[in-house]
C-alpha cells in the first residue's frame, strides 16, 4: 500500500466533515415533523436519503484516510448527487448563495481527487499486476 497523497487527505477530512454536517439533514426534517406535528409526507424519506448518504461518506472518509483506493470512485459519484441535491434544496428556490456554499466543499473535493497526485495513488496498485 502506498502512501496516501496529501490531496486525497485533504479530501478525506472534507468527506468527514460533510459526514457531520450531513447529521443536520438528517435530523431537521424529523425534528420539523416532530414540532408542528403535521405531516407532509415526505420528512422521513428525506432523512433516510440524507442518512444513506451520511453513512456512505462516513465511511469513503475512512477508507481515503486508510489509503484505499476503492473509496475514490463512491466518493465523486457521491459529491455529484450531492451537488444535485443541494441545487434541489437551495438553487431552485433562488437561494443560491446557500447553494454556493453548501456546494463548494463538494466542488473541493471532486478537484482533490483528479489532481496528479490523486490519480497516480489511485491507479497505482494497477500496475503491479
Amino acid at each position: 500500500m502506498s502512501s496516501t497523497p496529501r490531496p486525497v487527505q485533504i479530501a478525506a477530512w472534507l468527506l468527514g466533515l460533510q459526514a457531520a454536517g450531513g447529521l443536520v439533514y438528517v435530523l431537521a426534517p424529523l425534528v420539523h415533523l416532530l414540532a408542528t406535528g403535521k405531516h407532509a409526507g415526505n420528512e422521513v424519506g428525506t432523512s433516510v436519503y440524507f442518512l444513506l448518504l451520511t453513512a456512505a461518506l462516513a465511511v469513503l472518509s475512512w477508507g481515503m484516510l486508510r489509503g484505499r483506493t476503492w473509496s475514490r470512485t463512491p466518493a465523486v459519484v457521491l459529491q455529484l448527487l450531492l451537488l444535485g441535491s443541494m441545487w434541489t434544496i437551495y438553487g431552485s428556490r433562488g437561494q443560491i448563495g446557500w447553494w454556493v456554499l453548501t456546494s463548494l466543499p463538494s466542488l473541493a473535493i471532486v478537484v482533490l481527487l483528479f489532481v496528479p497526485a490523486a490519480n497516480a495513488w489511485a491507479f497505482a496498485d494497477t500496475d503491479e499486476d
